[in-house]
Formats: structure tokens, C-alpha cells, sequence
């Protein structure tokens, strides 16, 4: 079969990568329709949402760079089966216990996925890539939740044909992949590659605790939306619309793609600075919405608060990675994300754990006040960058 040119790769990379994600964004929508079916709590929706982040982690930080060794080709490969399982098992789940399943098995995929279709990418199209990878996770969770939220309301069989969608869409990707072209030459040494390196170098280290803040709490406030969400909206007003959910994620996560490319030639330290105050202005706008049971002002709180989330997830890593040797970006990396799956997790899962004792609607507001806290004292960390990490 005659391979295609490094630009089809680069279009296959990207496609891949929305593909994935649009797939983790599908049982946002689902959750109120599980907790009806199953008779779940909310803290046993927040496990379902936490056990994808941990099996994300785990792969993230065992397989990342096992694409260096073996080719991307091949691990795209295994992360799309893995997909296509995950898929089917959430298509065909009939108890709580197989959405958990179906749910770390997605994580696996994802963890798989995401650094090796980002490195094939930015193999294939080094000019453009770094942009690419910062807006296609954003792209696919947006367009998946409200995909699903328009099936959800309009289209039959509402807990099987999203994910049937998705794993055909898988499929084909599976199968064009064997006329894309290797952008990776295959070396020895993949058994070592999967021990985790975590570690931030010295020299980054100052800069490391300013600028990584405000980046965990847009991922703290990215988790209860990916978790408790729908409830809350549902409870604040009185509505049972799937649609009105994945309408509200897909604003979060369009806004922040938005904003991704409005602040990609803007200096990163300004951006920084501006994504932070954004998610601080964003977020009294949600919670006034939620008690004034008012839906325009809710999604104008998700859209500023999600456009700050994008300018601080796209110019992290322009701030961050010129402070690195080549040698040290690996493990620098490696514990910036495992910090910031462990932000985007462990506060929906206590949240979830506390609103039978409070209630979903103060969870909420306490939960908000605390992300606005946290983003208070990291403005005024960022204000104390210093001269070597602005950009």
C-alpha cells in the first residue's frame, strides 16, 4: 500500500487526537441517565469520572515515551483497539461496576494516546504542531459533549449510539493508519522507557511553583464540570435536558480552544496572566447563575472562566520548557501532568464524597470559592515570575 505524504499524517495525527478525546467527553452527558438507571450516588458518578484520570495517569507516565522506541504507528494502533474496547464496553455496560470497566479502560487508551499522536503530530509538522496539541483536546470535548447531549435529546438509544459512533470512527482510523507514513525511527531501550521519571529541574524549579497553580485549578474546576456538573445544573434548574449539559461543556472547552489560538502569538507570561484573572472573573458568574437558576448567566461564567483555562493550559508550556535541558523535559513534564490529573480528580471525588451531607448546590459554591481562593494567591504568585520565564 503506498504511503501517504507527512502532511496526511499530520491531518491523521490531529484526527486521531480528536477522535479520543470526543470519545472521554461522551458520558458527561450520560451521567444523570446512569445515576437513574443504577441508583448511583454522586460520589459513585465522581469515581467513575477518577478511575479514568488514574488509569490515564498510570499510562501516561509508563507508556508516554514508548512511541520513541517502538514507532508511533504501532502504539497508535494499540491505543485505538484499546478505544474500540473501551467503547464497546460502555455501549454494552448494564451495572455500575462495567461502567468502571469501561471507564479505565478509556483511560488507558487516552493515556496512551495523547503523547503519541501529539509527538506524531509535531513529527510531521513541527511549525504547526505545538498549536495543534494544544487545541485538539479541547476541540474533541467539546464537539463529543455536545454530540452526545443532541443524540441524548433527539436520537434513539441514547447509552449505546454515541459510543457506536465513536468506535466506527475508530475503526476507520485504524485501518487508514496503515497507509500513514512512520514518523518516528524505532530504537532500542522501550522496557526502561516505561519506568515514570518525575522531577523538576533546578533551574525551572522557581518558576515551576509560580506557573503551575493557576493551571491546576482550571483543572480542578475542568473536573467537577467533567463530574458533578450535570447534577448541579439539572438541580439549579430544574430541568432534566441532556442537551442543556453537553451545550454547557461544550461552551468550557470551546472557549478555551478559542482562546488557545486568540493568545498563541500574544507573550505567554501576559496570557498566563490573563487566563488566571479570566478564570477568577468566570467563575462568581456561574455561581450567581446557579443560585439565580439562570442558564444565559451560567454559560457566560463557563465561557470566561473556560477561555482562562485555555490561555494558561497553552502558555505553560512555553514558559516552562525553555527553562529545561532536552535531557530534563521528560520528567519535567511527567510531573506536571501527574499534578495536574491529580488536580483534576481528587477535588471532584471529595466534592462528590461531601453532598450527601451538604447537598449538591452548596458542594458548589463551596467548591467555587475555594478554586477563587486558590486563584487568588496564584495571581499574585505569577506577579513574582521572574525575568528568565517570561516569554
Amino acid at each position: 500500500m503506498r504511503h501517504a505524504s507527512l502532511r496526511a499524517m499530520t491531518v491523521f495525527g490531529t484526527l486521531a487526537a480528536i477522535v479520543f478525546a470526543l470519545g472521554a467527553s461522551i458520558p458527561t452527558p450520560l451521567y444523570p441517565l446512569y445515576q437513574h438507571d443504577f441508583s448511583l450516588a454522586p460520589f459513585q458518578i465522581t469515581l467513575i469520572f477518577a478511575i479514568y484520570v488514574v488509569t490515564l495517569l498510570l499510562a501516561l507516565l509508563t507508556c508516554g515515551r514508548l512511541s520513541d522506541h517502538l514507532g508511533r504507528k504501532p502504539v497508535i494502533g494499540a491505543a485505538l483497539v484499546l478505544n474500540v474496547i473501551a467503547l464497546v464496553m460502555f455501549a454494552r455496560a448494564g451495572s455500575y461496576e462495567g461502567l468502571l470497566m469501561a471507564r479505565a479502560m478509556q483511560g488507558l487508551a487516552m493515556g496512551i494516546a495523547v503523547p503519541t499522536c501529539g509527538a506524531a503530530i509535531v513529527d510531521a509538522d513541527p511549525g504547526r504542531g505545538p498549536v495543534l496539541n494544544s487545541i485538539v483536546p479541547f476541540l474533541g470535548m467539546s464537539s463529543g459533549a455536545l454530540g452526545t447531549g443532541l443524540l441524548v435529546a433527539f436520537a434513539p438509544m441514547p447509552m449505546v449510539l454515541p459510543f457506536a459512533l465513536v468506535a466506527g470512527f475508530s475503526i476507520v482510523l485504524l485501518i487508514v493508519l496503515f497507509a500513514m507514513p512512520e514518523t518516528c525511527t524505532p530504537q532500542a531501550g522501550a522496557l526502561a522507557s516505561m519506568i515514570p521519571t518525575l522531577g523538576v529541574p533546578v533551574t525551572a524549579r522557581p518558576a515551576f511553583v509560580r506557573l503551575v497553580p493557576p493551571v491546576l485549578t482550571g483543572w480542578a474546576l475542568g473536573g467537577l464540570y467533567m463530574s458533578l456538573m450535570p447534577n448541579i445544573l439539572h438541580e439549579a434548574l430544574q430541568t432534566t435536558s441532556q442537551f442543556l449539559t453537553g451545550a454547557l461543556v461544550c461552551v468550557q472547552m470551546g472557549a478555551a480552544a478559542v482562546a488557545v489560538l486568540w493568545g498563541r502569538t500574544r507573550p505567554a507570561s501576559r496570557m498566563m496572566m490573563a487566563g488566571t484573572l479570566s478564570q477568577a472573573a468566570g467563575i462568581p458568574i456561574t455561581l450567581m447563575g446557579i443560585e439565580m437558576a439562570s442558564a444565559p448567566m451560567i454559560f457566560v461564567g463557563t465561557f470566561i472562566s473556560g477561555s482562562g483555562q485555555g490561555l494558561c493550559f497553552s502558555s505553560i508550556m512555553r514558559l516552562l520548557l525553555p527553562l529545561a535541558h532536552g535531557h530534563e523535559r521528560a520528567a519535567m513534564l511527567s510531573t506536571f501532568f501527574a499534578l495536574s490529573y491529580t488536580a483534576f480528580a481528587l477535588p471532584a471525588v471529595l466534592a462528590g464524597m461531601v453532598v450527601p451531607t451538604f447537598g449538591l448546590i452548596p458542594v458548589a459554591f463551596g467548591y467555587g470559592t475555594i478554586v477563587l481562593a486558590c486563584l487568588a494567591l496564584a495571581a499574585m504568585g505569577l506577579r513574582r515570575v521572574t525575568g528568565t520565564a517570561r516569554c
